[in-house]
């Protein structure tokens, strides 16, 4: 499979922020930096892909070897990327958070 890493830079909350190409799918990469981007006393780069943080690596290099490797691995092809008839819908997860059944009155 034809796969392409674009890197576009850093933005204002401290993230480096590129895409993975592959076939017709694209994926968000983002890569906490230490200090910044929602680690701000952190030592580690934090590594997300589409939102969900899959890994921790040392150095900027260390984190885009370890996305090539997990993207290697079919590590990728899971991470909410379901059907959409087997997600919850927002309706149903925001029930469910809430604690609330269905239909069933709570006589009052």
């Amino acid at each position: 499979m034809d796969r392409t890493f674009v890197w576009r830079g850093i933005d204002g909350a401290g993230f480096l922020y590129g895409t993975c190409s592959e076939g017709s799918r694209r994926f968000r990469l983002d890569i906490a930096l230490p200090g910044r981007g929602g680690n701000p006393k952190g030592t580690d780069h934090r590594i997300y892909v589409d939102g969900n943080e899959v890994g921790k690596a040392s150095s900027i290099e260390g984190a885009q070897k370890f996305l090539s490797n997990f993207f290697d691995k079919g590590l990728h092809e899971h991470l909410g990327r379901d059907e959409p008839r087997k997600r919850r819908s927002l309706a149903d997860t925001l029930k469910a958070a809430a604690g609330l059944t269905g239909g069933k009155s709570r006589g009052r």
